[in-house]
């Protein structure tokens, strides 16, 4: 772009966090985002309206690093119309997608520039994950088919692409509209599916490049559930079984026997109702 006689040079990669009251996990987040081997890129981060000291957390990185751009709410607008925001100010060739809590590879961003420059087709590219747990233990590789045209296929069921490990081209966002407003908590599925209805295509780099966190404020807590029983059937639900049991002495009576129960259940059965298309 020449603006006035000067040459503008873009960044490459414009990523993309809306941040609230994550203050405890964003320091090892943003730190991650930093230190990525593939570094040309502007972070914009928003804070929308923080109240547990994250707000002076991101102010301090800010100030220290040019490349964070910081958008501050005045008030909480929520997670879809912070990233939609973002995405207004975004110049990138590419939009990341990044959480306050999780944590990125060093050669994330790298492997995912290199990906889609290569494959000019592809609009999305996403990736494996780690599961972490609240304390950055690791917990187990997050299961996912290993065909596109499966994930795809059955997006209205499960969806095995994590929104924080995509990478996609901005123009293509941007002509989509970005996130629907009115599609809370599943704004990132909504998007998927649009863009598979459209005719654009997806990539899928079998490896993990994010470290994915359970958090313990996005656990829902009914009928005696607890943060551990909920790492314990992720395990499951990730076909890494025998993992569940490293968190044995971390579970009530009943837990301990559901636990035991589901180990004889085959992973089959968990993916009951998933219509995997003939390849």
């Amino acid at each position: 772009m020449i603006i006035a006689g000067f040459k503008i040079i873009m960044p490459t990669i414009s990523i993309v966090m809306s941040v609230y009251n994550n203050n405890q996990y964003l320091a090892e987040s943003i730190d991650s985002v930093l230190a990525q081997s593939f570094n040309d890129f502007e972070f914009i981060i928003v804070d929308d309206g923080s109240t547990d000291g994250a707000s002076e957390t991101l102010e301090k990185y800010a100030s220290n690093d040019k490349r964070i751009i910081l958008i501050k709410n005045e008030t909480n607008i929520g997670l879809v119309k912070s990233l939609n925001n973002a995405l207004k100010t975004a110049t990138g060739e590419y939009i990341a997608r990044m959480d306050g809590d999780d944590i990125c590879f060093p050669d994330r961003f790298q492997k995912q520039v290199e990906y889609l420059d290569k494959n000019q087709d592809i609009t999305l590219v996403y990736s494996d994950t780690l599961l972490i747990d609240k304390d950055s233990n690791d917990i187990c590789r997050s299961y996912r088919p290993s065909s596109v045209e499966k994930v795809l296929y059955n997006l209205e069921i499960s969806n095995y692409i994590t929104h924080p490990t995509v990478m996609f081209r901005r123009t293509i966002i941007i002509a989509l509209g970005g996130y629907n407003e009115s599609c809370k908590n599943v704004e990132d599925l909504d998007l998927w599916i649009r863009m598979r209805d459209s005719g654009y295509s997806f990539g899928y780099i079998n490896k993990i490049l994010l470290k994915y966190r359970i958090n313990p404020d996005s656990v829902q807590k009914k009928d005696g559930d607890h943060y551990w029983f909920t790492v314990a059937k992720q395990c499951q639900w990730n076909n890494s079984r025998f993992t569940s049991f490293r968190y044995w002495k971390k579970l009530t009576l009943l837990q301990k026997i559901e636990i035991l129960v589901r180990s004889f259940i085959p992973f089959s059965i968990y993916l009951m109702g998933v219509k995997w298309k003939e390849s």
